[in-house]
């Protein structure tokens, strides 16, 4: 039998992370628009941006580091999920070599107004190495709580070269 003090730390282990999982905004397939947020590239959504630290990377890159940038008033959350998708003509297409979901740990990174916070990406997630090719990886952010969260999909994109000196 769990005693009363032990439930408490139970559901309020519970709550925290289902606070964490809300403002992570972690979703099953990012790069498609939800109900209740809202798609944007690094210019349209006003103030928050994400910018790969190089606009190339060699196909062996084992690291791709993500500036995201808040040039807005208010304090922004993102999580560790995120997707990768290649550009196929005019469209994009999600990169996952192996088929299988991936799982993230559910955490939340603030990044203050005016601040600009790293974040490193790691390909082999999805690929064992990267082709020849446009990327960008997809993620979300939130701002606000409760009744006034706001979730953006925000995309970092990049090329891929078989030159090493990318």
């Amino acid at each position: 039998m769990i005693k009363p003090n032990r439930w408490r730390r139970v559901l309020a282990a519970g709550a925290t992370v289902a606070a964490l999982f809300a403002m992570s905004g972690c979703s099953e397939s990012l790069s498609q628009e939800e109900p209740g947020s809202k798609f944007a590239s690094e210019s349209e959504k006003a103030g928050a941006a994400m910018q790969t630290q190089q606009a190339a990377y060699p196909s062996d890159a084992t690291e791709i580091p993500v500036l995201w940038i808040n040039g807005s008033s208010v304090t922004l959350t993102f999580g560790e999920s995120w997707s990768l998708e290649k550009q196929n003509g005019e469209e994009w297409e999600q990169v996952n070599e192996s088929g299988q979901d991936v799982a993230f740990r559910l955490i939340g990174y603030p990044v203050k107004p005016g601040e600009t916070r790293q974040h490193t990406y790691h390909p082999s997630t999805y690929a064992s190495r990267l082709e020849v090719g446009r990327y960008r990886i997809v993620t979300s952010c939130s701002e606000g709580q409760g009744d006034s969260l706001q979730t953006y999909m925000l995309t970092a994109e990049f090329d891929v070269t078989e030159d090493e000196n990318a």
